[in-house]
């Protein structure tokens, strides 16, 4: 259950940051407010300079080293945040699977859905 943890959670950070980092790019390049004699702050604007002074690669600059690092840092947290919320629920002696069992309420539900053919 553990590698299953760590995997996911691993993935979801990459694909966070695959989906976020364009955007956090052009953050930054707000954020620097009037450094290097810049003092505009429009996105549009940021984003056409950027291209401008060196191509598309401007918004995948610095990618590889925050995937590298987004893998473990998120596959740890994602694990340790699951299992503690799972041992604090009291859920069983801990995790046996990935597939969690129905908890009293939800057991209800499900039988009042698909009653017997009694």
């Amino acid at each position: 259950m553990i590698p299953k943890l760590l995997f996911a959670g691993g993935m979801a950070g990459i694909a966070s940051w695959l989906s976020t980092y364009p955007v956090d790019v052009i953050k930054i390049a707000a954020a620097g407010d009037g450094v290097g004699g810049c003092t505009d702050t429009a996105a549009s604007r940021l984003c056409a300079a950027g291209v401008r002074r060196e191509g598309y690669m401007v918004f995948t600059r610095g990618l590889t080293s925050t995937l590298l690092r987004a893998f473990p840092v998120n596959a740890a947290t994602f694990a340790t945040v699951t299992l503690i919320l799972m041992y604090s629920r009291g859920e069983g002696q801990g995790p046996k699977d990935c597939e969690l069992a129905p908890t009293g309420h939800q057991a209800q539900l499900q039988q009042q859905a698909h009653p017997s053919s009694l």
